[in-house]
């Protein structure tokens, strides 16, 4: 059998075709297969006589794009079925278009015509001459760095693709150029191709952009000018001037949601407001708790008694699972009664896209208000989530993560419970811990802190988000 993927019409054949030669004997048409593909058949398949039903076979019909390019799906034809040759959506060769589709006995079929399958069958799309030129399009820098591959096309209109040239120094790209034209084109346009053509990139001057970030006194008084810098450029937060609100000081600035100091190095992708943060001083934060504040060993001393000693919290205590013997705080809707802690200060919440409180560095973490409980046992269960993995290693992953301090009502330490680094990884989603102490009836409230950034199971630091903590009592361990 005969394969042909190519077939053309010379002039000469077209010339003999008004002769008395039969022009289906020159290309091999056989005259049975033009009528077969002129003859209506029914658009339901029909099956032969006598064919019984049982375990019909099945054929593979394919379609092979010859000298053209594409894909195009097959058909399973049970035997001795009907069917209608599909439009050809290969794409053809430069400077040629469909004919006809040929099977590999060497017959050829019109799109849409009728055909019996009796066995598996390839169809492979022939093409003729268009008549149609090919040139070359390429592209000239012009300064620039890189390269753009020529295409080859058929005359007629081609459309620009997008400059990927690299732009010279302090300029950007501006439009196409083709030689004789005034036209200047952008990327989507059409141009006329009539013959072999240099596209020419066209540079422009580079606009440089400025951001700046401006300063909100949040309650205090007093102005400062705007840090302004070029785009992408580092420059400094200001050192905060303002005139604090009375008993306040200043804490840190809050750039987008980011905790900022004065006088350090930021980047300059928009414009920015920088939001002053206060907490009140340290020596009225004492007088006002009338306590002593403790130095716990994460490195910072605690923040004092919650402000609702006077109306504490009850939690109920309880032998059993009831679910109304739990204090719950879902931190992504609203963080209550609890206290922000970063550092050796209660501030304003930081928190993720998700609602969770930002846990990003040491001494970070949150308070729990006052509570009343006469059981044996704390259970404490802290969800985890919005889990953002740094590049730095961690030095020690046997370091404790966490600590969880607990105070009495005079704001005295009665114990904690450490947190290894490896209980909490980027797949972990509940911190569950109990404290037994024998004066575990005594905790007031507690303070969980960071005491270690956790880490990744690459071993790399990461920050994380706190979603809930749930408070049961225990009538006994």
């Amino acid at each position: 059998m005969s394969f042909k993927k190519l077939l053309l019409i010379p002039f000469a054949a077209l010339l003999l075709s008004s002769c008395d030669f039969s022009f289906s004997k020159i290309f091999n048409f056989s005259k049975d297969n033009k009528k077969e593909e002129d003859n209506k058949q029914p658009l339901t398949p029909q099956k032969p006589t006598g064919e019984e039903d049982e375990d019909p076979k099945i054929f593979n019909v394919t379609f092979d794009a010859g000298l053209g390019t594409g894909v195009m799906d097959p058909m399973e034809v049970e035997d001795g079925f009907s069917i209608q040759l599909p439009t050809c959506t290969f794409t053809a060769p430069l400077g040629m278009t469909f004919y006809r589709w040929g099977d590999e006995d060497g017959l050829t079929y019109k799109e849409k015509a009728y055909v019996t399958i009796t066995e598996d069958t390839v169809f492979t799309a022939y093409y003729v001459d268009n008549g149609k030129e090919v040139y070359t399009v390429s592209f000239n820098a012009n300064g620039g760095t890189g390269s753009m591959p020529s295409v080859q096309v058929e005359e007629g209109l081609y459309t620009l693709p997008t400059c990927t040239f690299g732009a010279p120094n302090e300029k950007v790209f501006d439009y196409w150029s083709v030689p004789n034209a005034s036209t200047h084109y952008q990327a989507g346009q059409q141009i006329n191709v009539n013959g072999n053509v240099v596209v020419t990139a066209n540079w422009k001057n580079k606009v440089v952009q400025q951001f700046s970030i401006s300063y909100s006194s949040n309650g205090g008084s007093g102005s400062i000018s705007p840090t302004v810098g070029n785009e992408n450029a580092w420059v400094y937060t200001a050192y905060c001037t303002f005139t604090a609100p009375s008993g306040k000081e200043f804490n840190y600035w809050s750039i987008d949601g980011q905790t900022y100091d004065e006088h350090v190095a930021i980047k300059l992708t928009k414009n920015l407001t920088a939001l002053a943060i206060w907490k009140t001083k340290q020596e009225e934060q004492e007088e006002e708790d009338d306590v002593t504040l403790v130095n716990l060993d994460c490195g910072y001393k605690n923040v004092g008694i919650p402000s609702n000693k006077d109306n504490p919290i009850e939690v109920r205590t309880t032998l059993g699972s009831d679910a109304s013997s739990w204090f719950n705080t879902d931190f992504t809707d609203d963080i209550g009664q609890y206290r922000y802690i970063n550092g050796n200060n209660v501030t304003n919440p930081q928190t993720y896209p998700d609602g969770s409180l930002k846990i990003s560095n040491k001494g970070q973490g949150f308070g729990s208000p006052v509570f009343t409980h006469e059981g044996a046992k704390l259970e404490l269960r802290i969800g985890l989530g919005n889990f953002h993995g740094t590049s730095t290693t961690c030095a020690d992953k046997n370091k404790d993560a966490f600590r969880i301090y607990f105070f009495n009502i005079s704001n005295e330490l009665l114990g904690q419970i450490n947190i290894g680094g490896k209980e909490v990884s980027d797949d972990t989603q509940e911190i569950r811990k109990y404290y037994t102490e024998t004066n575990a009836s005594q905790v007031a409230y507690f303070e969980f802190r960071c005491n270690e950034q956790p880490h990744n199971s690459s071993g790399k630091y990461m920050n994380l988000g706190i979603s809930y903590c749930n408070i049961k009592s225990w009538e006994r361990i």
